[in-house]
């Protein structure tokens, strides 16, 4: 195959945005998953549990409000040359800044490793401002993460 003459149409570039949201969801559901298999007693006396160190658990009061965030997946990427964010994505800052900030703060502090390896986080830790929405300062997110 020659990659020189491959041509991306917008199809294909949609179609690979909406991969990066399904991957997304997808590592989303999972971590939760092992976070309420963590949780559950052993059905059977002697069974021997292998834990990965992964990521803080999300818990399951994440896993929506950072479903809701795709739209802002083409704003934040690496490589984003859009100036603004989709429109849904600003009001679903807000909502979860407002309600769950703490999902936010984890999914920022770890984006590689919820799937996400082509965040930018310096544009992702400004989209607040960028969506003119008065937040606290990213500083914030530490305190909560260590809780």
């Amino acid at each position: 195959m020659n990659w020189d003459k491959i041509t991306y149409t917008p199809y294909t570039v949609a179609k690979a945005k909406k991969n990066t949201i399904y991957q997304f969801i997808a590592t989303t559901i999972f971590l939760a998953s092992l976070t309420l298999a963590r949780s559950q007693p052993p059905a059977a006396a002697t069974i021997q549990v292998v834990t990965l160190q992964a990521a803080p658990p999300l818990g399951p009061d994440c896993l929506e409000p950072l479903a809701n965030l795709a739209d802002c997946l083409t704003y934040v990427e690496e490589g984003s040359s859009l100036t603004q964010p989709e429109s849904p994505c600003c009001p679903e800052i807000l909502h979860l800044i407002n309600t769950n900030p703490i999902c936010l703060c984890k999914l920022l502090a770890n984006s590689t490793e919820f799937g996400l390896s082509d965040v930018n986080v310096t544009r992702a830790l400004v989209l607040p401002s960028t969506c003119k929405i008065n937040a606290t300062s990213p500083t914030a997110c530490q305190g909560m993460i260590t809780q």
